[in-house]
């Protein structure tokens, strides 16, 4: 149904919008945290494949000279995901309450902007902040 009226962007606005007002008003209680934690215990297969990765790649020695060649792009790039999930897990926990307001009426902004325009005008301003972002935020 989105895909065939073209409202993706403005859902997911209002699914940011949503899931942080939530948080706030409704907060998750204790017992679905703990229920949320045993239910994550009881799923062995994954740490079970994860140590059978390793056991087949252990004793080769492929991966050494790749880390050596990305391992300071990476560390850069690991950097500023990290500063992008505090700051994504300080909004989602109201952390400061003036600052997240705002940036709810900014989603709010681009989800009416979203919902009142055509999406041919969506697409172009999208492609115009990933231009600034990619021409502005690093050095060439």
């Amino acid at each position: 149904m989105l895909l065939k009226t073209k409202f993706i962007a403005t859902f997911f606005y209002g699914f940011v919008i949503f899931i942080v007002m939530r948080n706030r008003y409704f907060p998750t209680t204790s017992t679905e945290l703990r229920w949320s934690h045993e239910r994550s215990l009881n799923d062995d297969k994954r740490v079970l494949n994860l140590s059978e990765l390793m056991n087949r790649h252990g004793g080769d020695d492929w991966l050494d000279p790749l880390l050596d060649e990305l391992g300071p792009i990476l560390q850069q790039q690991m950097g500023d995901l990290a500063d992008w999930l505090e700051i994504m897990f300080n909004f989602y926990d109201w952390a400061d309450p003036r600052a997240t307001t705002y940036t709810l009426i900014f989603w709010l902004s681009c989800m009416m902007v979203s919902a009142f325009t055509s999406q041919s005008f969506g697409t172009s301003a999208v492609f115009w902040v990933f231009g600034i972002y990619f021409f502005f935020s690093r050095p060439l």
